[in-house]
């Protein structure tokens, strides 16, 4: 049996002088609350801030009190919610449901909104959406892109989520980039791959219009699009000890602003 609010209020104040400390919001969902809190005089005049206002998490089914930082240093809040949820031994839950309304969405859309969310459910529910309408073949993919991982769920939540800023491959066993990346394409800022076996980057990487950098070391490369006009964000493009010869620059064609450089044979 869970507490409600009101009861974890009560909790929350057995810790704080009600005199002089407030909550500023909550975020309730089925295992716990969150209480984000400061002074009474800011909350109600914006006045005598505290700084290391560090939220309080209230376990709503052992009705324990934990500042999250407590929990475990220097990772998100969410990260040390879903460590602290895997502890207890707690269901998966929708801690924070959808806010936008999904039924506007392409399919497509919806699958990367509810994938980008990092809650295990809404990650789930996109793979079945993934898989249902056939957007694309979601565990190929993966195994492609991460071989190391056999299980999916925990594979996108570890990883294809963490994309947002750059994709990243390091001693991956890895011929090809999926053509599929650009699914990614409003996410990725950077790709950086060293010391893999990929062999060419795919045209598909001219769909990801937010990219400022290609790097690509130690790694057998032969094959890149040689226009990247399109990607008007980018602003390097490294290729160190790559089957790439410096006399292939004149091949490019890059946007404003974006500086090539190609240095080194790859090892035979």
């Amino acid at each position: 049996m869970t507490i409600n609010i009101e009861q974890a209020k009560k909790i929350f104040f057995q810790h704080f002088n009600k005199n002089e400390i407030d909550i500023l919001k909550f975020e309730d969902f089925e295992w716990g609350i969150i209480f984000y809190w400061n002074s009474k005089d800011y909350v109600e005049k914006g006045t005598n801030l505290i700084s290391n206002n560090t939220p309080v998490l209230i376990d709503k089914i052992d009705q324990s009190f934990h500042f999250i930082n407590d929990l475990e240093n220097f990772a998100t809040l969410d990260q040390q919610l879903e460590n602290y949820r895997v502890i207890k031994g707690y269901a998966h839950t929708i801690k924070f449901p959808p806010k936008a309304d999904l039924s506007n969405m392409s399919d497509i859309e919806k699958a990367l909104y509810l994938m980008r969310s990092r809650e295990f459910i809404q990650i789930q529910q996109a793979i079945e959406i993934i898989n249902e309408k056939k957007l694309f073949n979601l565990n190929s993919f993966l195994k492609l892109l991460y071989p190391k991982y056999d299980n999916v769920l925990e594979t996108i939540a570890n990883n294809i989520l963490n994309l947002k800023g750059e994709y990243i491959l390091n001693n991956i066993a890895l011929k090809a980039i999926p053509s599929e990346i650009n699914i990614f394409k409003n996410d990725i800022t950077g790709i950086y791959i060293h010391d893999c076996k990929i062999e060419e980057l795919p045209n598909e990487i001219t769909d990801l219009h937010n990219l400022k950098y290609i790097l690509v070391e130690l790694s057998p490369l032969k094959k890149i699009p040689f226009d990247l006009r399109k990607l008007r964000e980018l602003e390097s493009v490294n290729l160190v000890l790559t089957n790439i010869s410096d006399s292939d620059i004149s091949k490019f064609l890059l946007p404003k602003n974006c500086k090539i450089e190609i240095k080194g044979k790859y090892p035979q």
